[in-house]
């Protein structure tokens, strides 16, 4: 993580994102001014907010990667039982196919 933005910070600290634009401005928090639809948002530097601010973003994104990786595994699961399906479907296809070509 190089960079967030407010909203990210926000939602991590639960605090609204005018607290946090509040908190960088009287802070000095370095930021990258970023074009978005509609003007430029704030991408703040990671390496550069105060440790707390750190400590709880990274706390937040491992519970995030955390959780997203439990939803992928059960993702693959799912998929591994349903080629094992297909599998079964296609061997007994040809099975039959095989058995309609002895007549």
């Amino acid at each position: 993580m190089t960079a967030v933005t407010a909203r990210e910070i926000a939602i991590a600290l639960n605090r609204s994102r005018s607290i946090i634009h509040r908190r960088a401005k009287k802070e000095g928090w370095p930021y990258k001014a970023v074009k978005v639809r509609g003007g430029t948002q704030r991408h703040y530097i990671f390496a550069q907010l105060p440790p707390a601010v750190q400590k709880t973003l990274h706390g937040d994104v491992s519970a995030t990667v955390l959780a997203e990786s439990d939803a992928l595994i059960a993702d693959l699961i799912h998929i591994r039982q349903r080629l094992a399906t297909l599998d079964q479907e296609i061997a007994a296809l040809l099975r039959m196919r095989e058995g309609a070509g002895d007549d």
